[in-house]
């Protein structure tokens, strides 16, 4: 491997792990029934709770 390839491949294996880290969250959330995130909600959804 040339300093150059080495140079490119490592931010895409940084990428890959923090992907796989993501993916892991989601997967252990998923299997527990722990919801992903409960301040996500549409702009007019949002709108009618505040009115």
């Amino acid at each position: 491997m040339t300093p150059a390839t080495a140079h490119l491949l490592a931010p895409c294996l940084g990428h890959v792990f923090a992907v796989s880290a993501i993916n892991a969250v989601r997967i252990d959330r998923r299997l527990t029934g722990t919801p992903l995130g409960g301040t996500r909600a549409p702009h007019l959804e949002a709108l009618m709770r505040a009115a």
